[in-house]
Protein backbone atom coordinates (compact mmCIF):
# COMPACT_ATOMS: atom_id res chain seq x y z
CA UNK A 1 0.00 0.00 0.00
CA UNK A 2 1.70 3.16 -1.39
CA UNK A 3 0.72 7.06 -1.73
CA UNK A 4 -3.02 8.33 -0.75
CA UNK A 5 -6.00 5.98 -0.46
CA UNK A 6 -9.52 6.56 0.15
CA UNK A 7 -10.30 6.94 3.66
CA UNK A 8 -13.04 6.18 5.19
CA UNK A 9 -16.42 6.56 3.70
CA UNK A 10 -17.81 5.76 7.35
CA UNK A 11 -17.71 9.16 9.11
CA UNK A 12 -14.75 9.22 11.41
CA UNK A 13 -14.36 11.37 14.60
CA UNK A 14 -12.96 13.96 14.88
CA UNK A 15 -9.42 15.07 16.81
CA UNK A 16 -11.08 16.08 20.23
CA UNK A 17 -13.04 12.96 20.02
CA UNK A 18 -9.94 10.79 19.45
CA UNK A 19 -8.20 12.93 22.46
CA UNK A 20 -10.82 11.42 24.36
CA UNK A 21 -13.14 14.66 24.78
CA UNK A 22 -16.00 12.85 23.92
CA UNK A 23 -22.38 8.56 15.29
CA UNK A 24 -42.02 9.65 7.85
CA UNK A 25 -42.69 6.56 6.34
CA UNK A 26 -46.14 5.42 5.60
CA UNK A 27 -47.76 2.10 4.74
CA UNK A 28 -45.86 -0.84 3.32
CA UNK A 29 -44.37 1.11 0.81
CA UNK A 30 -40.94 0.43 0.62
CA UNK A 31 -37.99 3.36 0.90
CA UNK A 32 -35.40 3.99 -1.83
CA UNK A 33 -32.01 2.31 -0.88
CA UNK A 34 -30.57 5.08 -1.06
CA UNK A 35 -32.32 6.89 1.36
CA UNK A 36 -32.04 4.03 3.49
CA UNK A 37 -27.76 4.23 3.16
CA UNK A 38 -28.68 8.29 4.15
CA UNK A 39 -30.88 7.17 7.21
CA UNK A 40 -27.38 5.49 8.18
CA UNK A 41 -25.18 8.18 7.96
CA UNK A 42 -27.08 10.18 9.65
CA UNK A 43 -27.28 7.70 12.40
CA UNK A 44 -23.99 7.67 12.73
CA UNK A 45 -23.22 11.01 12.31
CA UNK A 46 -25.19 11.48 15.47
CA UNK A 47 -23.67 9.27 17.52
CA UNK A 48 -19.97 10.73 16.65
CA UNK A 49 -20.36 11.92 20.12
CA UNK A 50 -21.37 9.07 22.28
CA UNK A 51 -18.73 8.29 24.39
CA UNK A 52 -15.77 6.92 22.42
CA UNK A 53 -12.55 7.12 23.40
CA UNK A 54 -8.64 6.66 22.57
CA UNK A 55 -7.35 4.31 25.77
CA UNK A 56 -6.69 1.34 24.69
CA UNK A 57 -8.85 -0.35 27.58
CA UNK A 58 -10.51 -3.80 27.50
CA UNK A 59 -11.80 -5.87 30.28
CA UNK A 60 -10.24 -8.94 28.48
CA UNK A 61 -6.70 -8.23 28.96
CA UNK A 62 -4.46 -6.88 32.35
CA UNK A 63 -4.59 -3.06 31.89
CA UNK A 64 -1.52 -1.64 30.26
CA UNK A 65 1.66 -0.02 32.30
CA UNK A 66 1.67 4.00 32.28
CA UNK A 67 4.29 3.28 29.55
CA UNK A 68 2.60 1.24 27.22
CA UNK A 69 -0.48 3.68 27.38
CA UNK A 70 1.67 6.33 26.57
CA UNK A 71 3.21 4.75 23.34
CA UNK A 72 -0.35 3.10 22.55
CA UNK A 73 -1.65 6.96 22.68
CA UNK A 74 1.56 8.17 20.81
CA UNK A 75 0.77 5.56 17.96
CA UNK A 76 -3.03 6.12 17.41
CA UNK A 77 -3.03 10.49 17.81
CA UNK A 78 -0.04 10.16 15.06
CA UNK A 79 -2.13 7.53 13.18
CA UNK A 80 -5.36 10.02 13.16
CA UNK A 81 -2.92 12.74 12.73
CA UNK A 82 -1.34 11.18 9.37
CA UNK A 83 -4.99 10.34 8.52
CA UNK A 84 -6.36 13.41 8.53
CA UNK A 85 -3.36 14.62 6.51
CA UNK A 86 -4.90 12.11 4.33
CA UNK A 87 -1.32 10.14 4.88
CA UNK A 88 -3.88 6.73 5.27
CA UNK A 89 -0.78 4.30 4.33
CA UNK A 90 1.06 5.89 7.06
CA UNK A 91 -1.87 5.81 9.18
CA UNK A 92 -2.35 1.94 8.52
CA UNK A 93 1.03 1.45 9.53
CA UNK A 94 0.64 3.42 12.45
CA UNK A 95 -2.57 1.10 13.98
CA UNK A 96 -0.80 -1.66 13.26
CA UNK A 97 1.81 -0.92 16.39
CA UNK A 98 -1.21 0.02 18.60
CA UNK A 99 -2.48 -3.68 18.51
CA UNK A 100 0.76 -4.74 18.89
CA UNK A 101 0.85 -2.69 21.93
CA UNK A 102 -2.53 -4.12 22.91
CA UNK A 103 -4.28 -6.65 20.94
CA UNK A 104 -7.77 -5.83 21.72
CA UNK A 105 -7.85 -2.02 21.40
CA UNK A 106 -11.18 -1.37 20.10
CA UNK A 107 -10.23 1.83 18.92
CA UNK A 108 -7.61 1.11 16.52
CA UNK A 109 -9.90 -2.08 15.38
CA UNK A 110 -12.87 0.84 14.45
CA UNK A 111 -10.06 2.80 12.70
CA UNK A 112 -9.10 -0.10 10.62
CA UNK A 113 -12.50 -1.36 9.68
CA UNK A 114 -13.25 2.22 8.61
CA UNK A 115 -9.99 1.69 6.09
CA UNK A 116 -11.32 -1.56 4.85
CA UNK A 117 -14.89 0.27 4.42
CA UNK A 118 -13.07 2.48 2.37
CA UNK A 119 -11.29 -0.24 0.06
CA UNK A 120 -14.16 -1.79 -0.09
CA UNK A 121 -13.34 -4.98 1.29
CA UNK A 122 -16.86 -5.39 3.42
CA UNK A 123 -15.93 -8.68 4.76
CA UNK A 124 -12.98 -7.59 5.97
CA UNK A 125 -14.20 -4.45 7.24
CA UNK A 126 -17.24 -6.25 8.80
CA UNK A 127 -14.77 -9.31 11.10
CA UNK A 128 -12.86 -6.01 12.54
CA UNK A 129 -15.76 -3.63 13.79
CA UNK A 130 -17.06 -6.94 15.09
CA UNK A 131 -13.69 -6.80 17.00
CA UNK A 132 -14.47 -3.13 18.13
CA UNK A 133 -17.55 -4.08 19.43
CA UNK A 134 -16.17 -7.54 21.24
CA UNK A 135 -13.81 -5.41 23.19
CA UNK A 136 -15.72 -2.07 24.01
CA UNK A 137 -19.45 -4.04 23.98
CA UNK A 138 -21.33 -0.93 25.58
CA UNK A 139 -19.99 1.82 22.74
CA UNK A 140 -23.51 2.92 20.99
CA UNK A 141 -20.69 4.50 18.22
CA UNK A 142 -19.49 1.37 17.75
CA UNK A 143 -22.66 -0.86 17.39
CA UNK A 144 -24.10 1.35 14.86
CA UNK A 145 -20.89 0.89 12.84
CA UNK A 146 -21.37 -3.32 13.18
CA UNK A 147 -25.07 -3.05 12.38
CA UNK A 148 -24.03 -1.00 9.13
CA UNK A 149 -21.46 -3.38 8.22
CA UNK A 150 -24.01 -6.04 8.29
CA UNK A 151 -25.74 -3.76 6.00
CA UNK A 152 -23.12 -3.33 3.49
CA UNK A 153 -22.82 -7.15 3.95
CA UNK A 154 -26.28 -7.78 2.71
CA UNK A 155 -26.96 -9.27 6.14
CA UNK A 156 -29.90 -7.16 6.98
CA UNK A 157 -31.62 -9.17 9.48
CA UNK A 158 -28.60 -9.03 11.82
CA UNK A 159 -28.73 -5.21 11.56
CA UNK A 160 -31.97 -4.91 12.38
CA UNK A 161 -30.81 -7.45 15.69
CA UNK A 162 -28.16 -4.57 16.05
CA UNK A 163 -30.34 -1.50 16.39
CA UNK A 164 -33.13 -3.64 18.37
CA UNK A 165 -30.64 -4.35 20.66
CA UNK A 166 -29.34 -0.27 20.71
CA UNK A 167 -33.20 1.00 20.91
CA UNK A 168 -33.57 -1.17 23.98
CA UNK A 169 -30.31 -0.49 25.86
CA UNK A 170 -30.21 3.31 24.69
CA UNK A 171 -33.91 3.85 25.05
CA UNK A 172 -33.32 8.15 25.09
CA UNK A 173 -31.59 7.51 21.37
CA UNK A 174 -35.24 5.92 20.06
CA UNK A 175 -35.82 9.21 18.00
CA UNK A 176 -32.78 8.56 16.08
CA UNK A 177 -32.96 4.92 15.83
CA UNK A 178 -36.73 4.05 14.66
CA UNK A 179 -36.74 5.62 11.19
CA UNK A 180 -33.94 3.30 10.48
CA UNK A 181 -35.83 0.06 12.00
CA UNK A 182 -39.06 1.21 9.90
CA UNK A 183 -36.89 1.43 6.66
CA UNK A 184 -35.03 -2.04 7.75
CA UNK A 185 -38.46 -3.49 8.51
CA UNK A 186 -39.68 -3.09 4.97
CA UNK A 187 -36.32 -3.95 3.28
CA UNK A 188 -36.86 -7.41 4.75
CA UNK A 189 -41.00 -7.53 4.82
CA UNK A 190 -41.61 -7.26 8.73
CA UNK A 191 -44.52 -5.43 8.55
CA UNK A 192 -46.02 -5.93 11.93
CA UNK A 193 -42.55 -4.52 13.58
CA UNK A 194 -43.04 -1.77 10.96
CA UNK A 195 -46.47 -1.00 11.97
CA UNK A 196 -45.50 -0.51 15.53
CA UNK A 197 -42.19 0.61 15.21
CA UNK A 198 -44.18 3.54 13.43
CA UNK A 199 -46.24 3.90 15.97
CA UNK A 200 -44.19 3.80 18.75
CA UNK A 201 -41.64 7.08 16.76
CA UNK A 202 -44.66 8.74 16.12
CA UNK A 203 -45.54 8.55 20.23
CA UNK A 204 -42.12 9.72 20.73
CA UNK A 205 -42.60 12.17 18.25
CA UNK A 206 -45.40 13.64 20.25
CA UNK A 207 -43.43 13.67 23.67
CA UNK A 208 -40.76 15.86 21.89
CA UNK A 209 -43.31 18.00 20.86
CA UNK A 210 -44.92 18.54 24.38
CA UNK A 211 -41.49 18.82 26.06
CA UNK A 212 -40.82 21.49 23.26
Amino acid sequence: MNGKTLYPTRKVLPTSCDAGVRHNAKGCSRRPESQLCLLLSVLLFTFAGCGTTHKAVSTATPPLSDEEQRRYDYYYLEAVNQRQQENYDAAFELLQHCLAICPTAPTAFYELSAYYTAMDEKEKALSLIQQAVKYDPGNLWYLSSLAEAYYNNQQLDKAVAIYEDIEQRFPKRSAEILPVLISLYQSTEQYDKEIEALKNYREDSKLFAVGD
